[in-house]
């Protein structure tokens, strides 16, 4: 099991339609940050899954330029292969 967090900048790159042929293009800088865990399951010696849950709280602005909270919940599932063998624990060599 994990748990871990983040926190930082989001850039928020967009464009508001001002007429039929022209745009407003801009950034938006704003904090954010994520917190979550998860837990991994190894397979074998080299291969595990891995399932993630996050919440991720950031910035940014709609078609009528003003800015909003955007509150994101992610789930994902992974595969997870491992170029090196991991040594083996002492408690397991020892029997």
């Amino acid at each position: 099991m994990f748990i871990r967090g983040l926190a930082g900048g989001g850039l928020v790159d967009g464009a508001v339609p001002v007429s039929d042929t022209s745009y407003f293009h801009g950034w938006l800088l704003r904090p954010a940050y994520t917190f979550g865990g998860g837990v991994e399951r190894s397979i074998s010696e080299q291969l595990a899954v891995r399932v993630n849950g996050d919440y991720m709280r950031t910035t940014f602005f709609d078609a009528a330029g003003t800015t909003q909270a955007q509150n994101n919940l992610r789930l994902t599932v992974s595969f997870v292969f491992r170029l090196k063998q991991h040594p083996r624990r002492y408690s397991e060599q020892v029997r």
